[in-house]
């Protein structure tokens, strides 16, 4: 699934709604739509994340670079509607303390949501194939970099950047293992749990 980016305006606010995917592949692509509608004095952008599957350390990159270019000029940017395990992944790797996380539609444009009708969630079985942070170490060393260099506003040497990238993974494959069986033992405890909800009412 690509990245598409439906627009609308509230006022003084252009109001994005993202859908898809944000990967190393459409990244790019993501930002060009952003570029392409977004005019350079744009006072307040605010992207819905509603309809957004995964996003990866490029698509993380993005939103910082817009954080950055939005708040040395003093304008709003932002994100609402995150879905869980995105939001999640937002507030473990720092990024909320960098990109503004509205609690919701109405919180970002002071306009009332959209419909659940109007809007594709992102559902169950999608949410668990992402695996945001299993199976993710380069976008994980690779986005903390990048974010380490966006707040201390310095780049890190070449002759270190791939020893750190390794470094970062060698530390995340130590916990692998653990995350693997705890994982592992979460689904076997969902299924177990539907089981016994299907046996208790087919028993009454």
């Amino acid at each position: 699934m690509s990245v598409s980016i439906s627009w609308n305006r509230t006022e003084s606010t252009l109001v994005g709604s993202v859908r898809g995917r944000i990967d190393t592949h459409s990244a790019s692509h993501f930002e060009d739509l952003i570029k392409i509608r977004a005019k350079p004095d744009e006072p307040s952008l605010i992207l819905d994340f509603t309809g957004v599957s995964f996003i990866s350390s490029a698509g993380l990159h993005v939103l910082l670079l817009l954080a950055h270019e939005y708040g040395q000029s003093g304008r709003t940017f932002g994100l609402c509607e995150l879905p869980e395990l995105i939001h999640e992944l937002m507030e473990i790797s720092g990024i909320v303390r960098i990109v503004r996380v509205f609690e919701s539609y109405e919180a970002a444009t002071g306009r009332p949501s959209q419909s659940p009708g109007d809007k594709d969630g992102v559902g169950f079985s999608e949410s668990f194939d992402l695996e945001l942070i299993r199976d993710k170490f380069s976008d994980i060393a690779g986005y903390t970099i990048q974010k380490h260099e966006h707040v201390t506003g310095t780049s890190i040497p070449l002759e270190k950047l791939e020893q750190a990238h390794a470094e970062i993974i060698a530390g995340l494959r130590d916990v692998d293992a653990d995350m693997r069986k705890a994982l592992r033992n979460y689904h076997m405890r969902l299924f177990h749990i539907a089981e016994a909800r299907l046996n208790k009412v087919l028993d009454e």
